[in-house]
């Protein structure tokens, strides 16, 4: 056997050795990396060594170092952590409380952060349990990233001259863009949307602000080949379930904000003035934490496909299935 697969296989040996141990000793495990990652770089200046295993050893290096850090997080200020979480976020399950954490940096244990949840949010979780309802669902399947973009709008908050548009990804179910504007013009949803993605296929509604994108769809990718797909909202299942957490996350606060003012008779939707002071103080601060959910949403863990990431499918299916970029710089121009 050439030197440099006995040394690879060494390397294996060892990482499985300490990976199959229960628990897992990571200040070991951490040790072992950075010895093996010092002695195949040394070896490399004199043997062919592949750099995608030295890459991924210096990977799995950074996650040990991760979750060293981690686990020296104490109860308390993991606590701390949630609780400032379900703050911006009070409806958050556990899923997404985890995927906020990693979107923060933190990798921690699924009963860590039960525990901690239970512990800041006890009453919360009976209430979302006695909440849940199954619905049933079509098979949905896509070949791979950027096969097709679900596009919607969502009205909740129209009342307040406001209106969120959204795109998420069918394959991986990462959002593409989230965003906050004072209209629902169809220029609005094509700037939304050209500076949010590239997309082959598109599935939007029948709604008048979504013309400009389906004539850019068109004229791009074509007629006849189902470029832009449209139907009713409430078929569009991926922005479905993505504006129910939507409103659970982010825009139920803001409804109930806003409809305490104007109950209270601090705001006149009939005053245009009043509209325009509303859009101007609320719309940066809705966009701020709408660009926060995304950053959760994106990596919390999804439990039918294995507990990956969003982020995480759209890297495995791009890698999988690679998708070029089409050349819409001369139509946008």
């Amino acid at each position: 056997m050439p030197m440099g697969l006995q040394l690879l296989s060494r390397c294996r040996d060892r990482l499985a050795t300490v990976i199959n141990w229960e628990p897992i000793d990571f200040e070991y495990l951490h040790h072992v990396c950075h010895q093996e990652l010092q002695f195949l770089r040394a070896a490399a200046s004199y043997m062919e060594i592949p750099e995608c295993v030295v890459g991924a050893l210096q990977n799995l290096l950074e996650i040990t170092e991760t979750c060293l850090s981690n686990s020296r997080v104490t109860p308390i200020l993991l606590d701390q952590k949630v609780r400032a979480i379900k703050v911006k976020m009070p409806d958050a399950g556990y899923r997404l409380v985890k995927g906020s954490l990693q979107a923060m940096g933190y990798r921690f244990t699924w009963r860590r952060v039960k525990e901690s949840l239970q512990c800041v949010d006890g009453a919360g979780i009976i209430s979302r349990m006695v909440q849940l309802s199954c619905i049933a669902r079509r098979t949905y399947s896509v070949p791979g990233p950027l096969s097709l973009v679900h596009i919607d709008t969502n009205h909740k908050l129209i009342r307040y001259s406001i209106v969120v548009f959204g795109g998420i990804d069918g394959f991986s179910r990462k959002i593409m863009y989230l965003n906050a504007a004072g209209n629902n013009k169809a220029e609005t949803a094509l700037r939304f949307f050209t500076d949010g993605c590239y997309q082959f296929l598109v599935r939007g509604d029948q709604g008048v602000e979504n013309l400009d994108i389906a004539r850019l769809m068109f004229t791009v990718r074509g007629t006849g080949r189902g470029s832009f797909i449209a139907g009713k909202s409430v078929h569009n299942q991926r922005m479905e379930r993505l504006w129910r957490d939507v409103w659970s996350a982010v825009t139920s606060k803001y409804y109930t904000l806003l409809h305490n003012l104007e109950e209270e008779g601090f705001i006149d939707l009939s005053d245009a003035i009043h509209l325009f002071c509303l859009g101007y103080v609320f719309i940066p601060r809705l966009q701020a934490d709408l660009q926060s959910f995304v950053q959760t949403w994106n990596c919390h863990p999804l439990s039918t496909k294995g507990n990956l990431t969003p982020d995480q499918l759209w890297r495995i299916g791009m890698l999988q299935v690679p998708v070029p970029e089409p050349e819409l710089t001369e139509v946008w121009s």
